[in-house]
């Protein structure tokens, strides 16, 4: 944890002040407004990102202050948690140190290229990866190759809660290995299984909160 903690603190330090971009900060700043105003994201308001990120933002505003500068620490957390799990990701698939530094460099540079660092930017492309966090690298046959793919689903129906076209884009990855890739039983019908499974939980979860008016009124 040494050396991802180091690039955090280097690469991507927290940042609570400084200019407010009013187009890219100020989509989620008007989101924020929109809940403390009591509004529904979706229906009375517009909110272009996965009903988990509503969530977290409704947690934040509920257990921190109402301050530009505790939601910028929010934003922050949110990435470095997405940059953490690529970074696991690294240790799994990239063999070489020396490689695995220099993607791990790369991809904790790519918050800084945006219009504002401070938004969730590295949370959202994160997601889209995590399903290859839990691939399967085993050969077929191996004990563990089904549930590690019913994993890597529903790590791809987590990523369109968070953001959909980045779940999306997951999600016809996992189809096009399901129909045409040289995949083995296991890892097709896991991924498969995860994915109705975390549909189903998901919508489940979005009609009871009532997430779901935004889409269906």
């Amino acid at each position: 944890m040494a050396l991802p903690a180091l690039l955090l603190y280097f690469v991507y330090p927290v940042r609570k002040n400084g200019y407010l971009n009013p187009f890219d900060e100020g989509i989620w700043l008007g989101a924020i407004q929109a809940i403390l105003n009591g509004k529904q994201l979706y229906r009375d308001a517009i909110f272009l990102y996965g009903p988990l990120f509503g969530l977290i933002l409704k947690a934040a505003l509920k257990w921190l202050p109402v301050t530009l500068g505790s939601l910028r620490t929010s934003f922050w957390v949110m990435n470095a948690a997405g940059l953490l799990s690529l970074y696991f990701g690294l240790l799994r698939w990239v063999r070489s140190s020396a490689l695995r530094l220099a993607y791990a460099i790369f991809l904790f540079v790519v918050p800084l290229t945006a219009h504002v660092p401070t938004i969730p930017m590295a949370a959202r492309y994160a997601a889209g990866l995590l399903p290859l966090l839990f691939w399967p690298l085993g050969r077929a046959g191996e004990p563990g190759v089904g549930r590690q793919s019913f994993f890597s689903g529903l790590a791809a129906v987590f990523a369109v809660l968070i953001s959909q076209e980045v779940g999306l884009a997951a999600l016809a990855a996992g189809a096009y290995y399901f129909c045409i890739g040289p995949q083995s039983a296991a890892r097709k019908w896991g991924f498969l299984g995860g994915v109705i499974c975390g549909l189903a939980a998901g919508a489940a979860w979005l009609a009871a909160t009532g997430s779901l008016s935004g889409y269906v009124e």
